[in-house]
């Protein structure tokens, strides 16, 4: 008996970095879930140690559940940790939903790319005092 598949043209998650223009960039595409942990891991890891800013794309994210967001909030939890700046880029509707109903569409910086990343005073934005509301371990 064969197990039912999804549809082919499904992509499995994936979850990659790279570094450009003084810029951290973190790339989501397909389904974002625990299958990606040790992924998740590594990428957590260049992120701590970096002092760049962290632009997480997201426009190509099909699925995400609960420990992809718990991801991406490390993410931004991490970044702010050293002061740096986090933006979570052209994430899809069903994902931005998942967020406001979360309360932290303004926590993560919720962006599109049409806004220039080139002016690295766009990129600045302190946490408030609405941003120590939220528990630092995910």
């Amino acid at each position: 008996m064969t197990e039912p598949q999804g549809p082919a043209d499904t992509p499995p998650g994936s979850l990659t970095h790279s570094v450009s223009g003084g810029l951290l960039r973190v790339v989501l595409a397909g389904e974002i879930d625990a299958a990606l942990r040790d992924d998740a891991s590594a990428v957590l890891t260049t992120v701590i140690t970096s002092d760049l800013p962290v632009d997480v794309d997201a426009s190509g994210v099909t699925f995400i559940d609960s420990s992809g967001v718990g991801f991406v909030v490390q993410l931004c939890f991490a970044v702010e940790e050293r002061a740096g700046t986090f933006r979570l880029v052209d994430p899809p509707q069903a994902m931005r939903d998942v967020l406001d109903m979360l309360g932290l569409t303004e926590r993560l910086r919720v962006v599109s790319s049409d806004e220039s990343t080139d002016d690295e005073s766009s990129l600045v934005e302190p946490p408030t005092a609405a941003h120590q509301d939220i528990p630092a371990a995910v």
